[in-house]
């Protein structure tokens, strides 16, 4: 995923790798993204559970909307060509 005008890609996390953390920085913030991947299949749901987590400093509400508003974007773009 790559999101526009801010010097970001992202891609998704090697296969056999359950956890990893990467940093960037956008707009002179740092910023950490961690992406987290069950083991297995929990009861009986055939799907892993991922996620994404992003951290920064401050609590700046406007630039975290924002941060938020172009990685769905960019997700939704990414979605909508393949």
């Amino acid at each position: 995923m790559t999101i526009p005008g801010a010097g970001i890609n992202a891609t998704s996390a090697p296969r056999g790798k359950e956890s990893k953390t990467h940093w960037f920085l956008r707009g002179r913030r740092p910023y950490l993204v961690s992406f987290h991947r069950t083991e297995g299949t929990k009861g009986q749901s055939q799907r892993r559970i991922e996620s994404l987590v992003f951290k920064t400093v401050g609590s700046n509400q406007r630039i975290a909307k924002e941060f938020v508003a172009e990685v769905v974007a960019a997700g939704m773009a990414q979605v909508h060509a393949g």
